[in-house]
């Protein structure tokens, strides 16, 4: 074996040890990963100027769009418009890191905890469904209130755009990449090692569950007194009404898919499957509802309440075909009974 080929060699089975700490240990995704069919990352890209404080900046965002947590992140901001002048975001995102990095050992720096509060913001509204889908507009505008906001410049401008690649080509790029296995997108920015020593097991449940779904929206039941169905009578798999309550964009999003508004705008309740229900800790119980794709709403009762719940369709028309048909026999057994009786009464008074 040549030189080159050994090398070769090792080169792809240090991809590979890589690629299985980001899939969790399944090599045939690592494979994948390593051979580029496999991007679990998409970078949000980004500069901004602030005419305010004639400062400018540029960041990038490694977003986990396979399991839905923010990766990394590294962001510079300086003073003047240099940074947005003359830093091109359309170049590949390893250029561009190495670009911060001469940037910000060639000019003078200004201290911001950018990258902490775009990471908290990503995670808080829950924009990993628009960046795997690569919806640019909402992420521009998001982004832009997200500079606006932190740098009290309601005249900042910025500009984004999105680039895919994978989890092994940022770790090689010597890029801190959050470890999947500690948390995810159930964690915050400013999460550290143990600080779910003191978790209840009531709560390790919750945080595994909210770990399945993509995001998580807040949710109320819709009671249903006469015709409803207990909380403690439902169960997994069974379609329930929910009010979404929250009002971020997903949940505006859901709404809208749902075209659940009223003649006014004003959000009406959509159905949803129920797919977990934990007990409360003796206060009721914590249900998780499949209310899109991915996405949970979480709802808290503290009381077995009715709920409305959805009738299948087809198994309100079975009862009812079936009603039908106990009417008809009913009714054919006393046309029948009738019958007989006229048939004895004539043969008794043709004997007598």
């Amino acid at each position: 074996m040549s030189g080159n080929s050994y090398d070769t060699v090792n080169e792809k089975t240090q991809r590979i040890e890589i690629a299985l700490k980001y899939t969790r240990g399944d090599l045939d995704r690592a494979k994948l990963m390593v051979s580029g069919k496999l991007e679990d990352i998409v970078v949000v890209k980004g500069k901004f100027y602030l005419p305010l404080d004639d400062k400018s900046g540029v960041f990038l965002v490694f977003v986990n769009v396979e399991n839905t947590y923010v990766a990394a992140s590294k962001s510079l901001v300086s003073n003047g418009d240099n940074l947005f002048t003359k830093i091109r975001i359309f170049d590949d995102w390893s250029a561009l890191f190495n670009s911060i990095l001469a940037y910000g050992k060639d000019s003078e720096g200004v201290s911001s905890d950018l990258d902490s509060v775009i990471q908290h913001e990503f995670l808080a509204g829950n924009i990993f469904s628009d960046v795997r889908e690569k919806n640019l507009d909402y992420i521009s505008n998001f982004v832009q209130d997200i500079i606006r906001g932190y740098f009290q410049d309601s005249d900042a401008k910025s500009q984004i755009e999105l680039e895919e690649t994978n989890s092994v080509e940022v770790d090689l790029h010597g890029i801190e990449i959050v470890d999947p296995g500690d948390g995810g997108a159930a964690a915050s920015p400013d999460s550290k090692e143990g600080a779910r020593v003191n978790e209840s097991a009531f709560e390790e449940t919750l945080r595994e569950i909210e770990s399945e779904a993509q995001a998580i929206v807040e949710g109320h039941s819709v009671l249903s007194p006469v015709k409803g169905k207990f909380l403690e009578e439902i169960s997994p798999g069974d379609k329930i009404y929910v009010s979404l309550s929250g009002e971020d964009g997903l949940t505006e999003k859901i709404i809208d898919a749902y075209k659940a508004r009223d003649h006014e705008g004003n959000p009406l309740p959509v159905t949803g499957r129920v797919v977990h229900i934990v007990p409360n800790e003796g206060q009721g119980y914590v249900l998780y509802v499949l209310v899109a794709k991915g996405i949970y709403a979480k709802m808290v009762e503290e009381e077995n309440v009715k709920l409305r719940t959805e009738i299948p369709q087809k198994a309100g028309k079975t009862a009812e075909t079936q009603e039908n048909k106990q009417k008809f026999s009913r009714g054919l057994w006393m046309y029948l009974v009738f019958v007989v009786f006229i048939i004895s009464l004539i043969v008794v008074l043709l004997l007598i």
